[in-house]
């Protein structure tokens, strides 16, 4: 069953990936419990609800790391009516929209290799999206907040 994904952002598919990531964590910082939106060009039509469920979001920088999020998915939303700032120039080819909760930032300095678990053909993270790939339902032994994001203060 598909309850996870990774999604990854690319500079010519929608805002700018690091606004992006930013954008999303500021409004869970503002959100008194915590609650962002994320939009994917992938409906996500085959996601199923599970507690706990996450979204695994990466971008590529220059230096050949990542930066991104993780967050734990409350929903997949149909048409949100408070669509984020972010995504107003982008509305039309965004399909799938996603209700996050605690969004956190990833650690300094991870590779792709460090994004946990395996995609649900059962390849790691730096095979799937070794080419144009930008959404992959994926299986997780554990929590990914706790090898990919610093830990709250």
């Amino acid at each position: 069953m598909a309850y996870h994904f990774v999604a990854q952002l690319l500079k010519d598919k929608g805002p700018d990936p690091a606004e992006e990531i930013a954008a999303v964590l500021a409004e869970g910082r503002a959100h008194e419990r915590g609650h962002a939106i994320f939009a994917t060009r992938m409906t996500g039509k085959d996601w199923r609800p599970s507690r706990p469920a996450f979204a695994i979001v990466f971008y590529r920088a220059a230096d050949g790391t990542i930066g991104g999020l993780v967050a734990e998915i409350v929903n997949r939303l149909k048409d949100p009516t408070n669509i984020p700032p972010i995504y107003e120039n982008h509305r039309a080819v965004m399909k799938g929209w996603w209700h996050l909760k605690n969004p956190r930032p990833f650690k300094k300095g991870l590779k792709m290799e460090d994004i946990s678990g395996y995609s649900t053909t059962n390849s790691p993270a730096s095979f799937t999206f070794d080419g144009k790939c930008t959404f992959a339902y994926w299986d997780l032994e554990y929590s990914p907040y706790d090898t990919m994001c610093a830990p709250v203060k």
